[in-house]
């Protein structure tokens, strides 16, 4: 769990002007890519837990908070 990823998030809207737009593409991906791999990765921990549905928390986990990593 990292703490400063929401943090180092808002900043980087404010860096995007300054940057050319390969490094914002490049930035934009990785973000991306990393969302994704987290993603999957709670997608194979939920899986591997037994099955207790409450669909309201699935419904509020597609966009997780900043302070999970």
């Amino acid at each position: 769990m990292d703490p400063g990823r929401g943090r180092i998030r808002g900043s980087h809207r404010r860096l995007v002007g300054v940057l050319s737009d390969k490094t914002r593409f490049l930035l934009l991906f990785t973000t991306v890519q990393h969302d994704a791999e987290v993603g999957s990765l709670k997608k194979k921990e939920s899986l591997s837990k037994p099955a207790r549905r409450n669909p309201s928390k699935e419904r509020g986990n597609e966009n997780p908070p900043s302070s999970l990593a």
